[in-house]
């Protein structure tokens, strides 16, 4: 069983969301990042967080910003590794989708940068919003300021990606809604795993090739 995965994180400053930008457009070392694959730009800027900046200070000219404001929303959208592994024809199909979610969500205006990340163990898309609501208002609360809001997130994500055969986890459930952050921890773990046991293995293919045939007695 196959599920769609969304995650988000909120920036509250420009430091913030620069760092973002430096290590999803790889404007930096990216360890776990396969320089012989691709990132590919769908929507907005690489150099989104200038743009930012330029959106806020006219938005400052005739409407407050709160001090402690959320000013970027960050996006993860993916699904179970499973389901890109057999399921390599649908990849493009799958972007369409993710993008159409995007724009349907957030509004095309909002999303200052979208990109396809190939480069890592599994595909997925991350982006940039700025959380402006249908009044036209710095508001994140918008999108995701409750237990609620996110719960319907989680589902409306899944409905979209439902033509492709994937599930939304249970709703309800305990289980805590992980981080971006801890996301990407938990697929680094899984690929130094998966590396050590590719090692051990060629390591006793080798011991074995070598080894020689115990006497017969």
């Amino acid at each position: 069983m196959a599920y769609a995965i969304i995650r988000t994180k909120k920036h509250k400053n420009f430091g913030s969301i620069k760092r973002c930008e430096n290590h999803q457009c790889r404007k930096v070392e990216v360890s776990n990042a396969d320089k012989s694959k691709s990132i590919k730009l769908l929507l907005g800027s690489n150099d989104f967080t200038a743009v930012m900046k330029n959106h806020y200070e006219e938005y400052s000219k005739t409407k407050k910003i709160r001090k402690n404001a959320v000013l970027g929303l960050e996006i993860l959208l993916t699904a179970s590794p499973e389901f890109f592994a057999e399921n390599k024809s649908k990849l493009l199909a799958w972007v369409k989708e993710n993008v159409n979610f995007l724009k349907k969500e957030y509004g095309e205006e909002n999303i200052v940068f979208a990109n396809l990340q190939l480069d890592e163990k599994t595909p997925h898309i991350s982006a940039m919003v700025k959380p402006i609501d249908n009044k036209g208002k710095l508001n994140c609360s918008y999108f995701v300021g409750s237990k609620e809001r996110l719960t319907k997130l989680q589902t409306d994500y899944a409905d979209a990606m439902s033509c492709f055969g994937l599930q939304r986890g249970v709703a309800g459930s305990k289980a805590k809604h992980e981080t971006i952050a801890k996301y990407y921890n938990k697929l680094n773990h899984l690929e130094e795993l998966e590396q050590k046991i590719e090692e051990q293995s060629n390591a006793l293919y080798e011991l074995k090739k070598h080894a020689k045939p115990s006497p017969k007695c």
